[in-house]
């Protein structure tokens, strides 16, 4: 973000990331009684994920835990049997249920059955797993270690950040204090589809009226759902025809 500024000309930095898009109606908070899982970690089963961080903290606490959830996928050469014979070398493979390759409606299932969400990676930047927690009513955990999240969003609503050294300590508190967090009310005054949209339309608008243009219509209203770049009925057939004159442009 500075560095795009400090570059000035025609270039306007958004504080928006990839997170920023997510629809809350599609990520609801848990209804029943009571949580089934006192944390939850959706990563891959990459390294650089840092499962092996989580499972030594697990280690020092394992008789304060009941059960967790990990959710991932295979990349890199990396398999969830990698991850099942770590939890072993830590001996807190019986503490941990494991899913892979799951629907994204499973995956929001089990992030609602979950007292909170864990993310430890060192780069990671607009997390969608993140924002997923939020609407879910799920408050996070983050490394301190990590670049790129967006720090003022993880603040006295959403969740805490955590020294490696003290994660241990800080899984404690999380699981003990999860109910004094309102992740939810927060996001949706301050992210979501619904907010990035009305920024970038108005900085747009804004844009076009100071460069003596006249503003005609409002943008396109997007959102992620899962993977997918959301549209209205309506929208996605203007959207598409838009799409084919302006490719019309390409050289």
């Amino acid at each position: 973000f500075c560095y795009i500024k400090k570059i000035n000309n025609n270039f306007i930095p958004v504080r928006i990331g990839a997170g920023d898009w997510i629809d809350p109606e599609i990520f609801q908070p848990y209804t029943g009684s009571e949580k089934e899982y006192d944390l939850i970690m959706i990563a891959s089963w990459l390294a650089l994920k840092r499962h092996n961080l989580l499972f030594k903290s697990l280690a020092k606490i394992k008789k304060s835990i009941k059960r967790i959830a990990l959710v991932g996928y295979s990349i890199g050469g990396r398999t969830i049997e990698h991850i099942k014979n770590d939890s072993r070398k830590y001996d807190v493979y019986n503490l941990i249920e494991f899913f892979e390759n799951i629907s994204q409606e499973k995956v929001n299932e089990l992030l609602k059955k979950s007292k909170f969400s864990v993310m430890l990676s060192k780069r990671e930047g607009a997390s969608k797993v993140i924002y997923e927690s939020f609407f879910t009513d799920v408050p996070v955990l983050i490394s301190s270690s990590n670049v790129g999240v967006n720090r003022e969003h993880i603040n006295e609503n959403t969740g805490i950040i955590s020294s490696d050294e003290e994660l241990h300590e800080s899984i404690i508190f999380m699981m003990n204090n999860f109910k004094t967090f309102s992740p939810r009310k927060w996001a949706i005054e301050h992210t979501g589809c619904y907010n990035s949209n009305l920024k970038i339309n108005d900085l747009l608008k804004d844009i076009s009226i100071k460069s003596g243009e006249k503003w005609t219509k409002n943008i396109y209203q997007r959102k992620i759902n899962g993977m997918k770049k959301c549209f209205s009925k309506s929208e996605k057939v203007e959207y598409d025809n838009e799409l084919k004159n302006l490719k019309k442009f390409l050289r």
